[in-house]
């Protein structure tokens, strides 16, 4: 089932969105079915729409026979398609009339698929990933892992290849400019010594973690300083390649 999908529970009137759906979709000989169903109990069906001069899917046709005879919110909505998902401009615009509208994906046979929130955003990111490659997978999973903690959420094997998950806290992405970058090299080195991109990871104590990763092989680049921005910064030359902040806010 597709990222963000949840698993299909139709009560009757759900159902019969499906069944009005699939029923004009094969009436029609359409791409696709679509029905909806507004906060009164009257429904609207629609199939796709591909004239030279307009084209709609089924789903937005129905919204437009909806909103057409006067419905201002609606309860849930159904497809049948032989497509996998429902598009974010279809969710889009049932969102606009009801952002917890439930929509309903089903296939020709009328067969729910899938459920789809009519507010979900496929863009919207879910989580920050750093992926890695690592000439010693071992060294680089005992100093991340074992040494500073990062809990292993999963961990698979390729062939010839391995691969581990961990779980960093909460993620951000930093983007500074040149002069910014040059600017944070100079407060914590003294030097501009990073690449294109540094690893910072937030402790409880900076001082205390710095030491324990430097005794795991990491190479100390500089010693735990005060920033301007009140907090408490060490750089290292860690295993994999990479060049760490470790640091803890003190305000």
């Amino acid at each position: 089932m597709a990222e963000g999908v949840q698993s299909p529970e139709l009560d009757t009137e759900d159902a019969k969105l499906v069944t009005l759906a699939r029923s004009a979709r094969a009436r029609n000989a359409a791409a696709e079915g679509a029905a909806v169903r507004d906060d009164t109990g009257r429904t609207y069906v629609a199939t796709t729409v591909a004239l030279p001069s307009l084209q709609l899917s089924a789903l937005r046709a129905a919204v437009a026979m909806a909103v057409a005879s006067g419905a201002t919110t609606l309860e849930a909505a159904a497809v049948v398609s032989t497509s996998d998902a429902v598009t974010p401009a279809d969710r889009a615009v049932v969102a606009d009339l009801a952002a917890s509208a439930p929509i309903f994906l089903a296939d020709a046979a009328g067969t729910v698929q899938a459920r789809f929130d009519a507010s979900s955003d496929s863009m919207r990111v879910k989580q920050l990933r750093v992926v890695v490659t690592a000439s010693d997978y071992d060294e680089a999973l005992a100093f991340y892992r074992d040494v500073l903690g990062l809990a292993e959420q999963a961990a698979f094997e390729s062939p010839g290849g391995r691969v581990a998950i961990l779980d960093a806290g909460r993620a951000t992405l930093e983007l500074a400019d040149p002069a910014h970058a040059i600017y944070v090299d100079e407060v914590e080195v003294g030097r501009r010594v990073a690449g294109q991109v540094r690893i910072a990871f937030e402790v409880a104590d900076s001082r205390a973690a710095t030491a324990e990763l430097v005794d795991a092989g990491a190479e100390l680049i500089a010693e735990p300083t005060r920033t301007p921005w009140d907090s408490l910064n060490s750089r290292l030359d860690a295993p994999a390649g990479l060049q760490v902040t470790i640091f803890t806010e003190l305000g």
